[in-house]
């Protein structure tokens, strides 16, 4: 009887080892970008759907005569905005257009807290061209016009003529001004308490006005105000009959020059 003999083929275990290991890699492949779906779903609800990225609370620090609610209106920043949608140099150039503000700044407080510091502009004089009241800072800023709105309190400059078209956040350039604005910053408050009027109309012939009306030539500034108010009082203090002091001209150096009516 014949005998009939099988060969079973020979399996190959390097092609299996690959097969296994494709198989699996494939399948971790699977599980991965399944997991990193809910993952990037979960962190999209967060940031998107959920409050946690909210803007809670924003603080505004310096601003001593412009609404709060004024500012955020033009900042366009309010609370439950994303913190992601921020944009911090956008929000301060539009707070600078405010013309009172001359520089914000923006930064975190904490997370979901922002704080907005404010630097006004200071009312410095008022220049006066014969017509129009300027309200300005001691840049030369224009803060406001008109003679109901500004601060009559403030030393008035005049002999400087600006442009008829210029407008509250305009700058006045005049060499003038420059002067007039340095004669002021070196007076100081306490000299400037009886200053009512600087007039630059002439360079070389700057003359003050007192709240008495008194025309005063004064020289050079730092003597001027060292030694005015001792010389006012000298001066006043004579007895001239009632008359009315004119003018005092301190412009000779040690000497003083005053005269009275009549």
């Amino acid at each position: 009887m014949a005998k009939v003999i099988k060969f079973k083929p020979v399996r190959n275990k390097s092609k299996d080892r690959v097969l296994n290991r494709v198989t699996k890699n494939l399948f971790r492949i699977i599980f991965l970008f399944l997991l990193l779906t809910i993952i990037f779903y979960e962190l999209y609800y967060l940031i998107i759907d959920t409050s946690y990225f909210e803007i809670k609370k924003i603080t505004v620090k310096g601003n001593t005569s412009i609404p709060t609610k004024n500012i955020l209106k033009i900042a366009n920043i309010y609370p439950g905005m994303k913190i992601y949608e921020l944009d911090k140099e956008a929000v301060r150039k539009r707070i600078e257009t405010i013309v009172l503000i001359n520089k914000a700044y923006i930064h975190y407080e904490a997370f979901g807290e922002i704080s907005i510091d404010i630097q006004q502009r200071v009312p410095f004089s008022i220049v006066y061209d014969g017509k129009i009241f300027y309200e300005i800072d001691d840049t030369g800023t224009i803060l406001k016009t008109g003679l109901k709105t500004i601060d009559d309190s403030l030393t008035i400059i005049t002999g400087i003529h600006p442009d008829t078209d210029v407008l509250p956040g305009d700058k006045l350039k005049s060499e003038k001004l420059t002067l007039a604005l340095n004669i002021i910053k070196k007076l100081g408050q306490d000299s400037l308490s009886d200053i009512s009027e600087i007039n630059v109309e002439n360079k070389k012939k700057v003359y003050f006005f007192s709240l008495n009306g008194i025309k005063i030539f004064p020289g050079e500034i730092d003597n001027f105000k060292k030694i005015y108010p001792l010389v006012l009082k000298k001066i006043l203090s004579l007895n001239r009959n009632s008359r009315k002091l004119e003018y005092i001209d301190f412009r000779a150096g040690d000497e003083i020059v005053y005269k009275y009516s009549g």
